[in-house]
């Protein structure tokens, strides 16, 4: 469990070059002004005072960081927060240093991964959310923006970061209207602002499929809500069958229906990738029990409703555009619901 801090960063760290930057966010490598040799690590400096960026988001994200603390590290395709300081004009968390870039990095110099290059992205990702779905959160921002190497890109050691959008599983459904997220990772009941821990899986299929293919499943909002993909053939021809039964599982437009992180992993093709890339079983975490949360210090409790308009804003949200997606690629969505599109016939 990390600590929280009322004393300034600057006291314990020092800044050094920019790694990333989000909508309310700086990412800064830093290095310890407290530890022996220096300890290199990220700090996430959240700005109090931007519009938008309202209290309830910062203290949400320090909320989840605290569950994941708590029921899930260590875990290794989390990121290790250090700890967290409270000033008057901004948050700090200090966060394990990640050198490898972001997979959406990655993805843009390659184009496309190799079947294995991208089974143990999936797997590592799977066991991710399998870690926080047991521990009673959903991401809601699963991207590849959001997903960072841990160090030489080569070895596709990865760390699932930004909570800013994630929820506790109760909280998930506010009923409010707001969408959150990222709109082609979308899944069609996020579309229609409800985040069952399903929506998660979605977006690892959409993850899975632009890593085989370099191209988005969905060509409009109308096709992701109708589940609407196809494996073109000059794309696809050389991928087997094996991940494309597993996106299509991933991709079932019925939620309560989709696979489930649990089940995906059992998945023949995961095992396969597991057993030729050596990627060893992963403890799962004890079910989610009620806990008492921790409240940062001078602080008001959260309010019940979760819900937020502010734009994700990871720990690598950088402006990169990914080969052949188009710009959209990175752009937040906030819009009310629509309508869902009558079942195809």
């Amino acid at each position: 469990m990390f600590i929280i801090l009322e004393e300034k960063v600057s006291d314990c760290y020092v800044l050094g070059e920019e790694v990333g930057f989000g909508a309310y966010s700086t990412v800064y490598k830093a290095t310890s002004l407290t530890e022996p040799g220096g300890t290199e690590v990220a700090v996430k400096v959240l700005r109090r005072k931007v519009e938008g960026n309202d209290e309830q988001v910062l203290q949400r994200e320090i909320k989840m960081l605290q569950r994941v603390a708590q029921q899930i590290q260590p875990h290794p395709t989390f990121a290790h927060t250090l700890r967290v300081f409270e000033e008057s004009e901004q948050v700090a968390i200090v966060m394990e240093l990640c050198t490898g870039g972001t997979l959406l990095e990655l993805i843009e110099e390659k184009e496309q991964l190799s079947e294995i290059e991208a089974g143990k992205v999936t797997v590592q990702l799977l066991e991710a959310v399998r870690a926080l779905h047991a521990a009673g959160v959903v991401h809601r921002d699963i991207k590849m923006e959001n997903v960072l190497l841990a160090g030489a890109p080569d070895d596709l050691r990865l760390k699932l970061v930004d909570f800013g959008t994630a929820v506790l599983e109760e909280e998930a459904c506010s009923g409010d209207g707001i969408v959150v997220g990222t709109m082609e990772y979308a899944s069609p009941e996020a579309l229609n602002a409800d985040y069952p821990p399903a929506c998660d899986l979605w977006a690892i299929g959409v993850t899975l499929f632009i890593l085989l293919s370099g191209g988005l499943p969905f060509e409009s909002e109308a096709d992701s809500r109708l589940g609407r993909f196809a494996f073109e053939e000059e794309e696809w021809a050389e991928v087997p069958e094996g991940p494309k039964d597993l996106l299509r599982q991933l991709f079932v437009v019925d939620f309560s229906r989709r696979i489930t992180a649990e089940e995906a992993l059992q998945h023949p093709w995961v095992q396969h990738i597991r057993e030729v890339a050596g990627i060893p079983a992963m403890v799962a975490p004890a079910p989610a029990e009620p806990a008492e949360e921790v409240e940062a210090p001078g602080t008001p409790p959260l309010a019940s409703d979760p819900s937020t308009t502010a734009p994700s804003d990871g720990l690598s949200d950088l402006a990169i555009t990914l080969g052949d997606l188009p710009d959209r690629l990175d752009m937040e969505i906030d819009l009310p619901p629509l309508q869902p599109a009558p079942p195809s016939a």
